[in-house]
């Protein structure tokens, strides 16, 4: 009885690191599936950019980082490519997955100065870089031009 039971948890511990293993290089294929979808992206080819992106996320998709880097990616092809309304939708996608994802908030303003009033982009910058906290709390006080000390 103790050999079965030994024998399964040899088994059990041996399944555990292959699928640890495969899933480790899964992880490195997808890595690298994504800087090549950066690059074509780079080099002006949306197309095989938007191919090596999907790759990425067939390999992990239940990786909300990938995801959120993919849709900003993608905004970014769509606005170079003058659709501001797949732009737009791509740059809330990835905010859903992390609303606090600095780069897709900054191209959600570019797509707002290019769609919206002037007064409706400055509220939406303000209210991305958090204006109403930069208020100082003391008055400043001028020193006036320092002097340079004698000797």
């Amino acid at each position: 009885m103790r050999k079965k039971l030994s024998f399964a948890m040899v088994i059990l511990l041996l399944s555990i690191a292959s699928a640890q293993a495969e899933s480790d290089l899964l992880s490195e294929q997808a890595k690298a599936y994504y800087i090549q979808g950066v690059e074509a992206e780079n080099g002006g080819n949306f197309f095989g950019a938007d191919a090596f992106f999907q790759k990425t996320l067939y390999l992990e998709p239940n990786n909300k980082i990938w995801q959120k880097y993919i849709f900003n990616n993608r905004g970014v092809m769509y606005a170079k490519q003058g659709d501001m309304d797949r732009a737009e939708a791509a740059f809330n996608d990835a905010l859903r997955i992390d609303a606090d994802y600095k780069p897709a908030q900054i191209n959600l303003g570019f797509i707002h100065e290019k769609r919206r009033t002037r007064l409706e982009s400055l509220e939406y910058w303000a209210k991305v870089f958090e204006f109403d906290k930069l208020k100082p709390k003391d008055y400043v006080v001028e020193d006036g031009p320092l002097k340079e000390v004698k000797k």
